[in-house]
């Protein structure tokens, strides 16, 4: 059965259809219904069979008032047509209609697009599955979000997955779709997801008018890593799908943007979390949940709960103490996490993500970029550098020049500048990029 919630003509298929399955229901839920309806049948038919054999004998009759027409050489009779093709269904309910009652009742065709669409999309799946409850069962359902707000496309995802989850009830749905509510579900294995996209070829035909016509094909392709990944970036939901298989957890959004660039020239990349449970939360009390590297382990619990698919995860941590003190949390409980194949990367000790992608001559250049302070002492920067060569990590001098001068430019401030600002071609990436290649590229094939 095939329900679209875009096509007008196969909308009104879909209502007349509707109809039919109607009667059927009450065939089945009620004897007395079903006898009395297939008597009906019966008669009807035998009235029909009465009136075609009488039929020539009512066109005679008629055919005497149209003389006129005749008399001046117009050659026109009437002719009655008996529509073997007109539903029984048609005729019984006539006075029975399904109609939608909000205080005021309308036929569906009445209500507003989405409210119609999305009805007869549920009174089919239900009529469906009663009527022909032992029957297996093929659904292609074109956009069911068109027209819907928000909560009632969550609800009838909702309504579908528990439909499809049912065994009983045979069933087998093909949906087009582009609504992020869907996509939310691409990891679900009750869910199978194609890719479709249009090619386009010139083509030359010996009656056009034209030298050559564009030829358009809708081209269904498995939906790979590289696609899904292109595909989930578009929507804005790379990074908030509780199902991904492929994580990446950081101790914050300066550490994204930097494994973001790292992983820029794959075909794909796995999903980045940091401190929140989600990143599309924003009320998340982190006195609580915690932030920065206290904020992986709830994350890896978070991500236990949600969700019972096998994951990958990486955890990247600076070498400070609280990065420390975070691995040897999460390795003491690494076991309770059965459903997760966990690497846990520590960087150097002392130091941060940014010792790692910067050299010197590059966070002089950043850094330049980013304040008109440094700019102004920049030569007198690279000089503190160089004769503190070797004796702390670049942050922890940077930390300190700034400081010492007294310049306004905060931590966080900076470090969100710099990772904004840093020249990707130029960043050191293979310090991490060696062991994410390792962790979830290597078995993929290009």
């Amino acid at each position: 059965m095939y329900l679209s919630t875009t096509d007008q003509d196969l909308s009104s298929q879909a209502f007349s259809l509707l109809n039919d399955m109607v009667l059927e229901y009450f065939k089945k839920k009620h004897k007395k219904i079903k006898q009395t309806v297939e008597e009906f049948e019966r008669q009807y038919d035998l009235l029909l069979g009465t009136f075609k054999e009488h039929i020539n004998d009512i066109e005679s009759d008629l055919d005497n008032e149209f003389k006129l027409f005749r008399e001046n050489h117009i050659e026109i009779k009437p002719k009655l047509v008996i529509d073997d093709q007109a539903k029984i269904t048609e005729f019984l309910l006539k006075n029975i209609s399904l109609k939608l009652d909000d205080d005021y009742a309308q036929i569906i065709d009445a209500k507003g697009a989405g409210v119609q669409r999305t009805s007869v999309i549920l009174l089919t799946f239900f009529l469906l599955n009663e009527i022909f409850q032992k029957h297996n069962k093929i659904i292609l359902l074109d956009e069911p979000e068109a027209f819907l707000y928000p909560l009632l496309t969550t609800g009838l995802k909702d309504s579908i997955l528990e439909l499809v989850n049912n065994e009983n009830n045979k069933l087998q749905l093909f949906i087009t779709t582009h609504s992020r509510e869907f996509l939310k579900e691409v990891n679900n294995p009750i869910f199978r997801f194609y890719n479709i996209r249009q090619s386009k070829r010139k083509q030359s035909y010996q009656r056009s008018k034209n030298d050559f016509d564009i030829v358009k094909n809708s081209v269904v392709s498995k939906f790979t890593n590289k696609i899904k990944n292109q595909v989930l970036k578009n929507y804005g939901l790379l990074d908030e799908v509780d199902d991904h298989r492929e994580i990446i957890i950081c101790e914050g959004k300066t550490d994204k943007n930097y494994i973001e660039y790292i992983l820029e020239s794959k075909p794909y990349r796995p999903q980045i979390r940091y401190e929140k449970y989600k990143n599309d939360e924003n009320d998340l009390d982190f006195n609580f949940v915690g932030s920065g590297a206290e904020s992986v382990v709830s994350i890896l619990v978070y991500l236990d709960k949600v969700s019972q698919v096998h994951r990958k995860i990486f955890i990247l941590l600076d070498g400070d103490p609280a990065g420390e003190k975070a691995k040897k949390k999460i390795n003491s409980e690494i076991s309770k996490f059965r459903n997760f194949e966990i690497e846990v990367y520590s960087i150097d000790s002392g130091k941060e993500i940014e010792d790692m992608v910067f050299d010197e001559d590059l966070l002089v250049e950043t850094l330049k970029k980013t304040s008109e302070d440094f700019s102004a002492k920049q030569q007198e920067f690279v000089r503190f550098l160089s004769s503190k060569h070797g004796q702390k990590n670049l942050m922890d001098l940077t930390k300190e020049f700034i400081s010492y001068h007294s310049i306004n430019y905060p931590e966080g401030k900076m470090k969100s500048d710099l990772s904004q600002n840093i020249d990707r071609e130029r960043m050191n990436k293979s310090w991490l990029l060696d062991r994410l290649n390792s962790f979830f590229y290597s078995d993929e094939v290009f």
